[in-house]
């Protein structure tokens, strides 16, 4: 919790398309902030909008974390 790391890629046009759609991008830091009960989804804090994301799509997103 509290991790921070910077968008370095995405993986799929669909899931770059509905991130985008949310103004999240490559190069965009973003923060771990927690899971939901079950471990799945996952929650991050991206531009000031936290989002909640499944950890199979959290696995196409590529970090370099800080």
């Amino acid at each position: 919790k509290g991790q921070r790391g910077i968008i370095q890629g995405i993986q799929g046009e669909e899931l770059k398309l509905a991130l985008s759609q949310l103004g999240i991008r490559e190069g965009d830091e973003c923060t771990f902030t927690g899971y939901a009960p079950l471990r799945d989804p996952l929650s991050i804090m991206v531009n000031r909008t936290k989002i909640s994301i499944r950890k199979r799509d959290a696995a196409r997103i590529w970090i370099e974390l800080n």
